[in-house]
């Protein structure tokens, strides 16, 4: 896609943008277009179930946008077209490669033979999956140059497969918007595997956990400022400092029935209220019910997380390893910038180029990484290297 003209394609060959209407498709476009979505419950039950009646709605109504059609961005076009969203361009540039049998299970050896696009060979299969998604292919160039004004029409994108700066400029741009377009980027490099989200400044999650409200059965509350409220012995209310509860079948302290309180914990088995001085004394009994209210997070760009990054640990007896992989990523992704491929599987000299890589990106970061402290250090580069399936 050329810079001066986003929509249309450029003069080449494999640019082309393709869609597939699997039956009865375009009947069922018109209702997924609606301002009221129809939810089809022999198809969704379960899902609606899950999610609820909002989020389903939010999904028929977004557009997304999905780069690379490897093994993992064919699992995630899957993925998505199943779960119901509304439409999805599948994106790729690349021709199917012997290798892609291993992980693309839409693809066969006709598809390789013929060096057919990987986003084209697999358009049909994927849309066949849900009629009422509207799947297009798409192998418009994407680099640096490209006019990234053609991804406003997305509520999401989501990149595999995709070098870092590239990534990083995309990033920038959906984090730009207004609203921000939502914006992941997922690569698997053999067992290890890296996932980034930036849903922007202002992303309302309206239940965090997923999970029933608590109840929590009272024993005593007391008349004070604040009023400490005591669970029954051995029930720990498992609540954090923030959330609210609201009261009922409380006897004597009756003021407290149909309140909604916020409170502070105190201890695994108490927590406080408010002022409770002008209620009646407590007598016995009551039930306080956690009231789910949404959370805003803040997401930071790529370019901000790389250096300090928020990994997810794993294993708590090793915190300091995904730090490390982390870099090792990075520095795998700056070897195919200098080098324009990946490494060369068992190779020592890519290995050593790596491990200075490592080293070097290492002190760009805001938490050290030591990277000396393998007592193998180029033993670990070598089997992250044998780790990496093409």
């Amino acid at each position: 896609m050329e810079a001066s003209a986003p929509v249309a394609a450029p003069q080449r060959e494999e640019a082309s943008c393709s869609s597939w209407a699997a039956g009865g498709a375009n009947k069922n476009l018109s209702i997924m277009s609606a301002e009221s979505v129809e939810i089809d419950d022999a198809l969704y039950s379960r899902q609606r179930y899950v999610l609820g009646d909002t989020a389903m709605q939010k999904m028929a109504k977004s557009h997304v946008f999905l780069s690379g059609m490897g093994g993992l961005g064919l699992e995630i076009a899957k993925n998505l077209v199943l779960a119901g969203i509304k439409a999805l361009t599948i994106h790729d540039t690349e021709k199917c490669q012997t290798w892609d049998l291993g992980t693309n299970f839409f693809l066969c050896e006709d598809d390789v033979v013929n060096r057919r696009n990987r986003a084209e060979a697999v358009l049909q299969h994927i849309a066949e999956l849900n009629p009422y998604v509207h799947v297009t292919s798409s192998s418009v160039l994407l680099n640096e140059t490209t006019d990234l004004s053609f991804l406003d029409k997305y509520q999401c994108v989501v990149l595999t497969e995709i070098k870092l700066p590239l990534q990083k400029k995309i990033n920038n741009f959906c984090h730009s918007q207004c609203p921000p377009i939502k914006f992941i980027s997922t690569d698997i490099h053999g067992i290890w595997s890296r996932l980034f989200c930036d849903f922007g400044d202002e992303f309302e999650v309206s239940d965090t956990t997923g999970e029933e409200p608590k109840e929590i059965f009272i024993s005593n509350i007391t008349q004070a400022n604040p009023g400490i409220v005591t669970c029954l012995e051995n029930h720990p209310h498992k609540l954090e400092t923030g959330q609210f509860l609201t009261f009922r079948e409380v006897n004597g302290m009756t003021g407290l029935n149909g309140s909604t309180q916020q409170i502070t914990v105190v201890s695994p088995f108490s927590f406080s209220i408010g002022d409770t001085t002008e209620l009646e004394p407590y007598l016995h009994g009551g039930i306080a019910v956690q009231v789910k209210t949404p959370k805003t997070f803040c997401f930071e760009p790529l370019e901000t997380q790389i250096k300090h990054p928020k990994c997810l640990i794993a294993d708590f007896s090793k915190p300091e390893a995904s730090l490390q992989i982390h870099t090792a990523m990075l520095a795998l992704d700056q070897f195919q910038e200098n080098y324009n491929r990946k490494p060369n599987i068992g190779c020592q000299e890519d290995s050593e180029e790596l491990l200075k890589l490592a080293t070097s990106i290492s002190e760009t970061l805001e938490e050290k990484v030591n990277i000396q402290s393998y007592s193998h250090q180029k033993i670990y580069i070598l089997i992250y290297i044998y780790s990496i399936l093409y």
